[in-house]
Parts: structure tokens; C-alpha cells; sequence
């Protein structure tokens, strides 16, 4: 009688005593999962604020230096195709390809893949931190010289209703959209929609590359229709990504930075670029004493301000030519090796020339 006592005693947990203990280790470890679940979360959307920032400094840089905005590229390349991430442009007419080449065209916009060669970026940047390649959107009229005009419109969801450009989305500081926009970049998210793998495979929630027309009544189809217009909302991610207000992409469009949000770059006939202050003060270089007057559009403290090799036309070339339509004020003097009616000289003001030795050198 005892020893059936001890064997029933060694039979180990009863079924409620294992599931007590599952109960108490499911306690203790669901928070550590969660937290590591948000720690792997949050490094990803700083990754994907790091790629953005990049993507749209590429296209910045890439505007300054050619005076345009660059072409899409062909989507169905791999890294291991020689003209991968590299715009789809007819090198003599300098006119961007879309035909053929899974670049597609409509409403005036070209529509494709990031061109990450021609921007310089990593490989790294040619898709989001799923797996995604990023579309690119861009005015036919901005990939050949930039103007301050585009045909791109982002609609904004600002009372986060789920609607884009409705009655609740403009007030005190807030626009319901913006429109005129040169390019569009587009962060498919975690379903792809409208996008590829980085070796061309087209995401199966569509029928093609930016062809999202029809595929479901999801936000962010609006992001990969071939049309003009564009969605920017608060995500939206649940089970179905074809439900209607599922939202998961990031939309980039600005070229307006932080530390660049003072400039407004445009360009002129000849293809320069000008650059000038958005506001109505002064470009001021150096420590601006207290009472400096705001009415000189570039004030200069504290060193000197210097031409050389200028040339004011094809005729009539000099060395250091400094041009202005009205008055040129300094504290001190105006100097000039070379005085002549070419070289200084003034309607209203006064010039300053260097006193001569007997040889003529100042």
C-alpha cells in the first residue's frame, strides 16, 4: 500500500498544475516579447527616417548639380543588370524614355523606380525596410529644367478621419493639400502595393508595377494609380491591406529641409540657378551688430568681400567685376587698383582710389 503511495507521488504535474505554471511563464514572458518586438519596431522606423532624409538630400544635391530632377528607373532590373538604379533618359535628346522600358507616362507624370545610381545612394536605399523598392513619381516638365512648377498633387488627412483632403483638413495652419509639386517619392510599406522585390518581382496585391488601378479600395492605391494625385496619412495597418482605410506608405515631396527652409531655389533662362530668401529680410555674414539696417539685402561684418577673374560679357572681361543695380555702402573704403569709368564708378556716391607712386604702382 505505501509503495503504490510513493509511485503515484512520482508521477510529476497533474494537467492544472502545468497549466498554472504556462499561465505564470505566458505573464513573465509576454512583456519581455513585446518589448522586444517595440525595440525591433522602433529601430526600424529610425532606419526609415534615415533612408528618407538621404533619399531626399540625393535629390536635392541631384537638382543643384543638373538643374532638373532625375528620370525614373526601369523597375524590373536587378542588382546585377548593368543599367540597375540608373534613370531611363535618352542620353542626345535628353528626354526621359517611358515606353518600353517599365517607365509609364500619364497626366503629364512619369511614373518608376527610384533611380538610386543616378542619385548616388547605397544599394541599401534602392527599397524601404521591408524589402520594397521605392516608387518615384516626377513632372514630365521638372526631369528636364526646373521652373518652380509641377503636376503632382498631395492630399493630406489632417483630422485623421481617414479621408484625404475633406471638409475637416485645412484650417489654422494646416493645407488640405498642396499641389504643383515636381516629384513624389513613394514608401510602399510592409504590403509593396504598386512596388517590386529589389530583383523585380511585382508585389501580387497588384497587376503590375505602379499599377494599382482597381486592385482594392485601400488609402494607399491612390499612391500607385498612374494619376496626379497622391495621398500623405497617419498609417493604417490591419490584417487586410485591401480594406478601405488600411494606409501603410510614406510619401516624400518637399525638397524644404530644416536647415534650408530660409531658401527658395529656382532656375532662369540658360539653365542657372538662383537662389533667394523665401522672407523680406537680409542674408547677413558675420556678427550683425545691434541696429544694422535690415534694408541691404547682404550685409557683410567682420571680413572682407572679394571678386576675381569676373567678366561682365563676351566684349568686355576684367578681373574681380562686382555688379550692382543700386548702391554699394562700406564703412571704410572702396578700393580700386585701376580707376576708370570701366572699373568704378557711380551715379550717386563716391569711389575711393589708392594714391599712385611715380611708377604708376599703388
Amino acid at each position: 500500500m505505501m509503495n503504490n503511495v510513493a509511485m503515484n507521488n512520482n508521477k510529476g504535474f497533474s494537467l492544472m498544475e502545468l497549466a498554472v505554471i504556462i499561465t505564470i511563464l505566458g505573464l513573465i514572458l509576454a512583456p519581455f516579447f513585446n518589448f522586444l518586438a517595440q525595440s525591433h519596431r522602433k529601430e526600424q522606423l529610425i532606419t526609415l527616417e534615415e533612408r528618407n532624409n538621404r533619399i531626399v538630400a540625393a535629390i536635392s544635391a541631384y537638382v543643384t548639380e543638373n538643374g532638373r530632377y532625375p528620370c525614373p528607373a526601369n523597375y524590373a532590373l536587378s542588382p546585377t543588370d548593368a543599367d540597375f538604379g540608373v534613370e531611363e533618359r535618352n542620353i542626345i535628346s535628353g528626354v526621359c524614355v517611358s515606353s518600353g522600358n517599365n517607365v509609364v507616362s500619364g497626366s503629364g507624370i512619369l511614373y518608376g523606380y527610384l533611380p538610386v545610381l543616378t542619385l548616388k545612394l547605397p544599394l541599401e536605399d534602392a527599397v524601404n525596410v521591408y524589402g520594397w523598392k521605392y516608387l518615384y513619381a516626377v513632372s514630365e516638365n521638372a526631369s528636364t529644367a526646373v521652373d518652380g512648377t509641377g503636376n503632382i498633387t498631395v492630399e493630406f488627412d489632417n483630422n485623421q478621419d481617414g479621408t484625404a483632403n475633406g471638409a475637416g483638413d485645412s484650417g489654422t495652419g494646416m493645407v488640405a493639400s498642396l499641389g504643383s509639386l515636381p516629384f513624389v517619392v513613394v514608401d510602399p510599406g510592409k504590403d509593396g502595393k504598386g512596388s517590386a522585390t529589389l530583383n523585380g518581382v511585382v508585389s501580387g496585391l497588384v497587376s503590375d508595377f505602379f499599377g494599382c488601378t482597381g486592385a482594392s479600395a485601400a488609402n494607399d492605391i491612390e499612391n500607385c494609380d498612374q494619376d496626379n494625385t497622391f495621398h500623405s496619412m497617419d498609417w493604417r495597418v490591419m490584417s487586410d491591406p485591401n480594406n478601405t482605410a488600411y494606409y501603410d506608405d510614406t510619401v516624400l515631396f518637399s525638397l524644404i529641409r530644416n536647415d534650408s527652409t530660409f531658401w527658395e531655389i529656382s532656375t532662369v533662362s540658360g539653365g542657372n540657378i538662383n537662389v533667394s530668401l523665401r522672407g523680406d529680410g537680409s542674408l547677413v555674414i558675420g556678427d550683425s551688430p545691434s541696429g544694422a539696417n535690415s534694408q541691404h539685402k547682404l550685409q557683410l561684418y567682420g571680413g572682407n568681400l572679394r571678386t576675381r577673374d569676373g567678366s561682365d560679357g563676351a566684349v568686355s572681361a576684367g578681373n574681380g567685376i562686382l555688379q550692382a543695380s543700386e548702391k554699394i555702402e562700406v564703412e571704410r573704403d572702396l578700393r580700386a587698383n585701376e580707376v576708370s569709368a570701366d572699373n568704378v564708378g557711380a551715379i550717386e556716391g563716391y569711389f575711393y582710389a589708392p594714391k599712385k607712386d611715380e611708377s604708376g604702382t599703388p
